[in-house]
């Protein structure tokens, strides 16, 4: 997948990543929000949702959870095992940014203080100017969000734009978990993992004044379902950055970086090495789609079209595994080999450059 993401990087920055489950997803970086392959819906399935003011089931509401501290219900064990997070708080008044402090209000309510930021932002179709979307910083996760449905609704695709159009900088990347439920009462041990880890990119991307809009696009391989009777939606935003426009774990490593920082203790689930993210994401829009608003099958780079880039990728895929480089997205009889059936249904689909 990487040739995928360099042929991208001649007008952006696009990439194909597998979420930690069965789904996957696509991302991208580009220098203006025109330059999205996609764009904000003003005809999904959430698209109106209005705020929800007080926790319990919802009808066709989003709601912003950050602030009554659900976070904690998760734990132990439950949204993070391997560092058995209780909370999604990190005081500032720590060192390591590790500490919960007394009383859950603070550093909770998920967007910064003075921006205004609320979650029928997600809903409205705009991608928004300014800061407005920025997300509370200092927070392990900094904005918890649910959407829920007035009836059982099948999902077949979220979509995820984000972005700084001020400061091409870190806040531009995101980094979030999904889970959904199916009891329709919201309750947090209802709620199942959907896909865990969606970013835009490589932990380790630096945006050098270079992007101000970015997308992940998470669905299931085939297009089809990826959430079947859901009745609620959540999403547990991460911080992404340090102020050094880095795209940042936000686990506590070795911090080599920062020597004021390398006396805290490194967490499991770091993977760069360096002190824990405390910058937040600017989300701009959540848009949710039913099954087969898109089927991306045999379009190995989500352009659209099956041309040259997408044989390529067909050339590496043929009489190998379907586990391994997206090749599962050539399989059209889905009976895990790719081979003289699936080249044919591709040929005949080809409508790119020849």
């Amino acid at each position: 997948m990487k040739r995928i993401a360099a042929l991208a990087a001649l007008v952006g920055m696009a990439g194909v990543a597998s979420a930690t489950l069965t789904p996957i997803y696509f991302w991208e970086l580009k220098g203006t929000q025109a330059q999205l392959t996609k764009q904000p819906s003003a005809t999904d399935l959430v698209n109106g949702f209005t705020d929800a003011s007080l926790p319990g089931p919802l009808n066709n509401q989003v709601m912003n959870e950050s602030g009554y501290g659900y976070a904690d219900e998760f734990g132990p064990g439950i949204i993070d095992p391997t560092n058995q997070l209780y909370s999604m708080l990190m005081y500032t008044g720590s060192l390591c940014l590790d500490v919960q402090p007394p009383g859950i209000g603070q550093n909770s309510d998920g967007f910064l203080p003075g921006y205004g930021g609320n979650v029928g932002q997600f809903t409205d179709g705009v991608f928004g100017g300014g800061l407005y979307g920025i997300l509370r910083d200092y927070a392990r996760y900094s904005l918890v969000v649910r959407f829920g449905f007035s009836q059982p609704t099948d999902i077949g695709k979220i979509r995820v734009f984000g972005g700084n159009i001020l400061n091409r900088d870190g806040r531009t990347f995101h980094h979030y978990d999904v889970y959904a439920s199916t009891d329709g009462l919201g309750a947090y041990g209802s709620f199942f993992p959907v896909a865990l880890g969606v970013k835009t990119g490589e932990i380790a991307y630096v945006n050098a004044n270079l992007w101000s809009a970015s997308l992940t696009d998470l669905s299931n391989y085939d297009g089809k379902t990826l959430v079947a009777g859901c009745t609620d939606l959540r999403i547990l935003f991460y911080c992404v950055s340090n102020t050094q426009a880095l795209f940042t774990d936000p686990y506590q490593g070795t911090a080599q970086e920062d020597p004021a920082h390398q006396a805290c203790e490194v967490e499991p689930g770091d993977v760069d090495g360096r002190r824990k993210a405390f910058e937040a994401s600017i989300i701009r829009e959540i848009d949710v789609f039913p099954p087969g608003f898109e089927t991306p099958w045999g379009d190995i780079d989500y352009d659209g079209d099956h041309d040259m880039v997408d044989a390529a990728a067909f050339q590496r895929c043929f009489a190998g595994s379907t586990t391994t480089g997206g090749c599962f997205r050539f399989d059209y009889d889905e009976n895990a080999v790719i081979n003289g059936v699936d080249f044919a249904a591709f040929a005949a689909s080809m409508t790119g450059p020849q």
